[in-house]
């Protein structure tokens, strides 16, 4: 199986699993070649329905850049300010937003989606940070890994 799916978002590869692990479509989101946008089926026309709703739904802003830092900043902000950072360290709501990078935007065929960030400011020593969510719920939690 090596279908290419075109979609308005952008073209997706069929990545062939191995062993136990199924395959999955992936590619650029849109114009922005630095995210991976991989939809979690070896089913084409469902990785044509999946693209269809991340589209509705970055368009309705759940899944904007806007709405999933938001989110990490309005999960993590506290922790990282408390635990994380000394005092002299203290990071504002906007610089942690703007350290905030999206690099991989994973969703299933269900609509459960997971969203990974490299994060530039050091805050949390390297660690990643995954936003996990739904399409019809939006960003639910947000966790460091």
């Amino acid at each position: 199986m090596s279908e290419t799916v075109r979609h308005p978002l952008g073209e997706f590869v069929f990545v062939p699993g191995t062993g136990s692990v199924h395959g999955w479509y992936e590619g650029a989101l849109g114009a922005m070649a630095a995210v991976a946008l991989v939809v979690d089926t070896e089913d084409a026309n469902l990785a044509r329905r999946v693209l269809d709703e991340v589209a509705r739904e970055r368009e309705a802003g759940v899944l904007t850049d806007e709405a999933l830092t938001g989110r990490v900043v309005a999960d993590l902000l506290d922790l990282a300010n408390d635990v994380w950072l000394d005092d002299d360290e203290q990071i504002t709501a906007k610089r942690f937003r703007g350290s905030l990078t999206l690099k991989r935007l994973t969703v299933d065929a269900d609509g459960v989606f997971g969203a990974i960030f490299h994060e530039d400011a050091d805050v949390f020593a390297g660690h990643g940070i995954e936003v996990i969510g739904t399409l019809a719920e939006g960003a639910t939690r947000t966790s460091i890994s």
